[in-house]
């Protein structure tokens, strides 16, 4: 059944959820200007422009990096591992999400072991006692945000899931929330921790006071947004909305949220996806083509007006961000896929292999320790 469970959760994700940016090391924009002229109109049209240059893949990336045998290394060099690796699972590396140096490292079955990877110690410690299907820092880096199994009580059709918090220094666990799709797509954002919870589930689909966004705090859950939030800081949000009812991850547009929520995606666009919100306000988003889903149009609008627009090979699935490189790779259950970037300064494209390669997390500056 937690097999089950699993397979469930990656279905959803690959269909429609943003493995995002790991924290607040990635995106971290500040308004431009007033808040009246902040606020975009979606009203001007841009014709796309040819395919955009491709050019090498960017030498260095400053990602932690997992891998299908277990190992997480601490850097990504011309599109692959690199540096001293450590192990981090007996098994595949799920998914990496940083704080700073430091990375949690949440491991696939059978044992779904949670643990730190410190980079600069080069080292990894379990967190004893927690199953983790994803999991995040808090944002001062004493506490994590996780979901894990709950009960399975036939004839449910799947087992509960629950979201838990653990203090590091204390080791206390506080369970926040229990329930059937508690919610996926943890994140660290500038709302604190967050979760999204789809209306249109495997087994079920979610009342509508139950979907969107929900941030955590002072241990308990309140809704961000009715949108998913992708990421933002300082007051800003960039959200899509949740898709058409009959076709999971299809047919979402881009919201721009700040005195309020906005659509940014003109009508004439069937489907965007929300990719980075920048520091000066602008934002990227990708519009896939109805086909071959990794070739599109990246978009970067400023205060809603298409600034360009180029079409190329990319991927709005597992993004994360070093600087002016935005990486996506393709949805892949195995140990083969392909990581595609997108340059913010100039436009361009670029690809590598990614084999191996499951999770990835931009790594930042070091935290001071833990009291």
């Amino acid at each position: 059944m937690f097999r089950a469970l699993l397979v469930v959760a990656l279905l959803l994700t690959a269909c429609g959820d943003h493995v995002g940016s790991g924290g607040v090391s990635g995106v971290s924009p500040s308004p431009a200007g007033s808040r009246a002229s902040a606020k975009p109109t979606s009203t001007a049209t841009a014709v796309p422009l040819p395919t955009a240059p491709t050019v090498a893949f960017p030498a260095r990336l400053a990602f932690a990096v997992g891998t299908y045998d277990g190992l997480v290394y601490p850097q990504l060099v011309d599109g692959k591992p690199a540096g001293a690796p450590v192990r981090g699972c007996d098994g595949q590396v799920s998914s990496l999400s940083a704080l700073g140096r430091k990375v949690l490292v949440v491991c696939r079955e059978p044992t779904y072991q949670l643990s730190i990877f410190d980079v600069d110690a080069g080292a990894v410690s379990v967190i004893t006692g927690v199953q983790a299907l994803e999991a995040v820092w808090t944002i001062q880096g004493d506490a994590i945000v996780y979901t894990t199994l709950g009960a399975c009580d036939p004839p449910a059709p799947i087992c509960r899931t629950k979201l838990m918090q653990r203090e590091l220094r204390t080791g206390r666990t506080t369970q926040i929330d229990d329930q059937y799709g508690v919610g996926s797509d943890l994140r660290l954002t500038g709302a604190g921790v967050t979760l999204w919870r789809a209306m249109n589930m495997s087994s079920f689909v979610r009342s509508a006071d139950q979907t969107g966004t929900w941030a955590v705090r002072d241990g308990t859950l309140s809704r961000f947004s009715v949108h998913r939030l992708i990421n933002g800081d300082k007051g800003r949000f960039l959200l899509e909305t949740d898709g058409s009812p009959s076709s999971v991850g299809c047919c979402t547009s881009v919201i721009l949220k700040f005195d309020q929520e906005q659509r940014i995606t003109p009508a004439s666009v069937d489907h965007e996806r929300g990719v980075a919100l920048l520091e000066d306000g602008r934002i990227v988003t990708y519009r896939p083509d109805p086909v071959n889903v990794f070739e599109g149009s990246v978009v970067v609008y400023r205060q809603g007006v298409i600034e360009r627009i180029g079409r190329g090979a990319f991927s709005a699935y597992r993004v994360v961000r070093d600087t002016d490189w935005i990486v996506g790779s393709e949805i892949s259950g195995g140990p083969s896929l392909t990581l595609r970037a997108y340059r913010i300064s100039d436009g361009a494209f670029a690809s590598a292999s990614g084999t191996n390669i499951t999770a990835l997390a931009p790594l930042g500056l070091a935290k001071p320790p833990i009291p």
